[in-house]
């Protein structure tokens, strides 16, 4: 939830285009904000999945102590369908400012029968971990897509210029990702320093990769802007 809250907070600052380009009826525009807004999604949601499955188990350690160790599985299964929830924000923020958002509704009463008819089956099978999956698999098919071919349509846009927003930053994730399982194999004895540092780390290569791959020379001129303007200090005004 405190994943899905930082990237919902990255997305929401779209809504007030989303809205515009719909009263101009920009079909274009709203297509271009879709693959904008996924990449913006991804940018901000794969670290935190990435970092959920591989440290998550870790910090779940530090945290409660090595008797909830065990519960680490459990977030790795629950992590699995973020990777394709996280990008859908944007669609179902570009679906509100169309007014377009009545299906979602039906889907997600469909979602949420679903899950609690899965979690009851598979909970008897295999307890704990079986309410999990029961959880993961409605929202996995919503998000991965029911969802994306609702947008799609709504939108008359072609999946293959949907999917580019995604290639560039999947291929900046996946060294964090070999990475990070390296570490959540070797380190058996975590402690709250080391994990600071594999945060680091981990998050270091991704938006090192992210800022020369998946950004813009324009985008990156304006972080340039932004940052160099964090530095510098406004001359003091003197009077008469």
């Amino acid at each position: 939830n405190y994943g899905r809250n930082v990237v919902s907070l990255a997305i929401d600052t779209l809504y007030p285009t989303a809205t515009r380009l719909d009263a101009q009826n920009d079909l274009q525009g709203l297509r271009e904000l879709q693959v904008f807004g996924t990449k913006i999604g991804l940018l901000v949601g794969l670290p935190l999945c990435v970092g959920l499955m591989t440290l998550g188990g870790q910090f779940i350690e530090l945290w409660m102590g090595s008797a909830f160790a065990v519960s680490g599985a459990v977030l790795i299964v629950l992590t699995i369908p973020q990777f394709t929830s996280m990008p859908q924000y944007v669609s179902a923020m570009i679906l509100v400012g169309m007014a377009r958002h009545r299906v979602l509704a039906y889907i997600a009463a469909a979602e949420g029968i679903a899950n609690l008819m899965l979690s009851i089956t598979l909970a008897r099978k295999i307890g704990l971990m079986g309410v999990a999956w029961g959880t993961v698999i409605p929202h996995l098919v919503t998000t991965a897509i029911v969802i994306p071919i609702y947008t799609l349509r709504t939108l008359r846009m072609s999946p293959l210029d949907y999917l580019r927003a995604f290639v560039r930053p999947v291929l900046c994730a996946a060294p964090m990702a070999a990475v990070g399982y390296v570490l959540s194999m070797r380190v058996t004895k975590p402690t709250w320093q080391l994990f600071a540092a594999e945060v680091f780390l981990l998050c270091g290569i991704f938006w090192t990769l992210a800022y020369l791959v998946c950004l813009t020379a324009t985008q990156r001129d304006a972080i340039k802007v932004r940052i160099g303007g964090l530095w510098r200090r406004e001359a003091p005004v003197h009077g008469d």
